[in-house]
């Protein structure tokens, strides 16, 4: 479907009149600003969530939450996309038991470790996600936490090459087949690691 346009959302911001109508103007011009525009992804999510409390909207104030914590982990601002994916976890673990949404959330938390460097905490909370994941049967989370472990630890480490062919098992990734986005990224873990399932020809 065609995303919408500035006019639009500029019009749905400008008829949205109760908290939850407000989070979702903010929210739609959040997902549609991401990957090219962070600040405004930013704004836009925070907005969302202040909305979603407001309303009393749990479950979308986590969601929105979870997508502000990426939002500030892609800007660097670290403290804050902690803050945010803290508080998604504890919303989708406590009031909401999602383990499936929960997992995402600590995700976020383990990216934020990871990018500083932080391996133990990384680590503790990458476990936290593919607990959550298993539970779920969510392949695909529980192989994006071995990918965060993998970008947590130093370069060709033992726990970096170990996470990275989790990651790739999860994943799905095989020198014979082809390989889809997820596959890519787990490929490039093993390539960076030097990890004992890639083998380039």
């Amino acid at each position: 479907s065609a995303r919408p346009t500035p006019t639009a959302m500029v019009r749905a911001r400008a008829l949205a009149h109760t908290p939850e109508q407000r989070a979702r103007a903010a929210g739609t011009i959040a997902f549609v600003s991401s990957g090219h525009d962070t600040a405004r992804t930013r704004a836009g999510f925070r907005e969302a969530a202040l909305h979603a409390a407001q309303a009393g909207a749990i479950r979308e104030e986590a969601q929105y939450l979870t997508g502000l914590a990426s939002a500030c982990t892609d800007e660097g601002d670290i403290r804050h996309a902690l803050e945010s994916a803290s508080r998604a976890a504890q919303l989708f673990d406590d009031a909401l038991d999602r383990p499936a949404l929960a997992s995402r959330a600590w995700l976020s938390r383990a990216a934020c470790f990871a990018l500083i460097g932080a391996s133990l905490e990384c680590q503790e909370a990458a476990d936290e996600a593919s607990q959550r994941a298993q539970l779920t049967n969510d392949v695909r989370a529980e192989g994006y936490s071995h990918l965060v472990v993998a970008d947590g630890h130093p370069t060709g480490s033992p726990e970096a090459k170990c996470a990275a062919d989790r990651a790739a098992e999860r994943l799905g990734y095989s020198r014979s087949s082809d390989l889809n986005h997820d596959a890519l990224r787990a490929a490039a873990r093993l390539w960076a690691h030097d990890a004992a399932e890639f083998r380039p020809d």
